[in-house]
């Protein structure tokens, strides 16, 4: 069931690549996925070992962090014309597919340590835990964050390229704490809020319950927005106006999310990936009960 789940996240994220936005994650999570299966069977210790050895790889200095590279984007990130994309994506989205994996294996196998422990679907259990993760979790990806976002928004002067060749990795890395910290923050909210659910809070659940097809709905404003032969905005807009379409393009997903769980629609790309992932299982299952009828 994983493996076919696997498949559909890499298919899907190839054409999500080729049509709209050649960073796509979902290939690499398919990837990750279909490595991944095997990591269940390890043993606690194990899981922690090379999450955190991958953590500490992910943080030695290197050239090629996106946080702090200064190229400018090559035709595949931003194609001048239509057909001429997918002969600039068909080279490049492989490489992002086998080797983006690699930087979501720490976030993959604490997720296996902490779901084992069914620490987030119960929080009251965790307390402490939970609270000490968003605390240092967040201290920590803000303190990583600081240095390439100073040199990024022109409040300190661009340092060397030796610097930056630190500073990259090192806002990656902390980034992945960030990554446990809004998780554990999230949950005691939840716990907080307890059954008191109001309209907002069902319309942001509602978010997280169709997250692909969110993920792909911001794709399509990215990708009209930013590329060169639709609206060519990446040279006009400037970091806060970009900022703004982005909590503007995250604030129609919530709309979009709520009305479709006002209607009872799970999403187009969860129905889809269900669909895909479970149907063999219930197709082997309804020929039994129909076989065990017959007999």
């Amino acid at each position: 069931m994983l493996w076919r789940r696997s498949l559909v996240l890499v298919v899907l994220g190839f054409l999500h690549a080729m049509l709209l936005y050649i960073g796509d994650i979902l290939a690499a999570y398919g990837v990750l996925l279909f490595l991944g299966v095997w990591a269940l069977r390890w043993k606690d210790r194990w899981l922690l070992v090379v999450a955190a050895f991958v953590l500490v790889l992910t943080a030695l200095p290197s050239d090629d962090s996106m946080a702090t590279a200064s190229d400018a984007a090559d035709p595949s990130m931003l194609p001048p014309d239509f057909l001429g994309q997918f002969g600039d994506r068909i080279v490049v989205q492989p490489f992002i597919a086998g080797l983006g994996w690699i930087g979501f294996v720490t976030p993959f196998l604490i997720g296996l340590w902490a779901g084992r422990r069914r620490i987030l679907e119960r929080p009251a259990e965790h307390l402490t835990l939970l609270t000490t993760t968003a605390v240092v979790g967040l201290t920590i990806a803000v303190a990583g964050a600081l240095p390439v976002s100073l040199v990024v928004g022109g409040v300190v002067d661009q340092p060397s390229d030796h610097a930056l060749s630190i500073l990259g990795p090192l806002h990656d890395a902390s980034g992945v704490f960030g990554g446990f910290g809004y998780a554990a923050l999230i949950v005691l909210i939840a716990l907080r809020l307890n059954d008191r659910q109001g309209p907002i809070t069902r319309a942001i659940a509602a978010v997280g319950q169709r997250s692909l097809t969110c993920y792909l709905f911001q794709s399509v404003v990215w990708a009209v927005v930013f590329t060169p032969y639709l609206l060519d905005l990446s040279r006009t807009l400037t970091p806060t106006t970009t900022a703004l379409l982005a909590v503007a393009t995250w604030l129609a997903t919530v709309v979009m999310a709520d009305r479709m769980r006002r209607v009872g629609y799970r999403g187009p790309f969860e129905l889809l990936i269900r669909r895909i992932t479970y149907q063999p299982r219930t197709t082997a299952a309804t020929r039994s009960r129909s076989s065990g009828s017959l007999a």
